[in-house]
């Protein structure tokens, strides 16, 4: 995690410095839904989630940024089996993802559309409990996944549309997203 911080880091103050005129600065705040897909989906329905995006041009069509985001998941089953009874299970989990980005636009029109790629850590922590007529169990989970989540989407004005595909470990999911960008395009 320290090397990848370092190298974004790096990476950004190089491009600053070796070519200060061209270097653009761009801050977008993203609002998202999840859908969790494979095992995941087992545990949760859904989620939503929001995200901090700096990025810095680095030429026309491409930016390199650091994403800094916070997705909340919730999902549960209850049944009746014969009338003998209802169970029911809860689960929660919270994901906080820190990825380096590249980005590349495709076209440079008034709709703009591109292809980005997130590597990083994303930090787990979930939570589930079991119940009948009392709480019959709880467990808890806190595990780090490094993972990738490759990006496409299409910019107009100050609003960002996207799709993205988030798989860390056990988590795999597809985020869907409305960002509001503030600075160059």
């Amino acid at each position: 995690m320290k090397k990848l911080v370092f190298v974004t880091i790096a990476a950004l103050a190089f491009t600053l410095v070796s070519n200060p005129i061209s270097a653009q600065v761009s801050v977008e705040l993203d609002f998202s839904y999840s859908s969790p897909g494979g095992d995941f989906a087992d545990s949760y329905d859904g989620g939503v989630g929001i995200a901090i995006h700096p990025r810095f041009n680095i030429r026309d069509q491409m930016a390199v940024g650091l994403l800094i985001g916070v997705d909340a998941f919730v999902g549960g089953d209850y049944s009746d089996p014969a009338n003998s009874g209802l169970t029911a299970s809860v689960s929660a989990a919270g994901i906080v993802a820190i990825l380096g980005t590249f980005q590349y636009k495709i076209l440079d029109r008034k709709i703009t559309p591109y292809g980005e790629i997130g590597v990083g850590s994303y930090k787990y922590t979930a939570g589930t409990v079991d119940a009948t007529s009392a709480i019959t169990g709880a467990a808890f989970e806190d595990t780090s996944y490094f993972g990738v989540a490759p990006k496409i989407g299409a910019m107009a004005g100050f609003f960002n549309i996207y799709a993205a595909y988030v798989a860390a470990g056990d988590l795999k999911y597809t985020q869907f997203g409305l960002g509001f960008r503030f600075g160059s395009k």
